[in-house]
């Protein structure tokens, strides 16, 4: 059994196609990333980056994401061992 390496670095190109929309969504092992429109509790609509694995669910916020913080956490959460999947 085999579980994967570290998740790829999100690219400038990646990034562009996710909040374009011309990428659905990025996967590594159990993990997901993709660009989502949440209601916020005060009834606003923000644009998150939305990670979503066996972990669990992180999100943030795309105006308050440069490409350095999304690759952190992206990478952070990607990589945890309940989000990996054996090949």
């Amino acid at each position: 059994m085999h579980l994967y390496d570290h998740p790829a670095e999100i690219t400038n190109f990646r990034l562009a196609g996710l909040l374009n929309r011309s990428v659905a969504r990025i996967n590594f092992g159990g993990a997901s990333l993709e660009v989502c429109r949440i209601t916020s509790p005060c009834g606003d609509i923000e644009r998150r980056f939305v990670m979503k694995g066996p972990s669990g669910v992180h999100s943030l916020l795309v105006e308050a994401t440069d490409l350095k913080r999304l690759n952190a956490h992206w990478t952070v959460f990607a990589s945890a061992p309940e989000n990996q999947i054996a090949s």
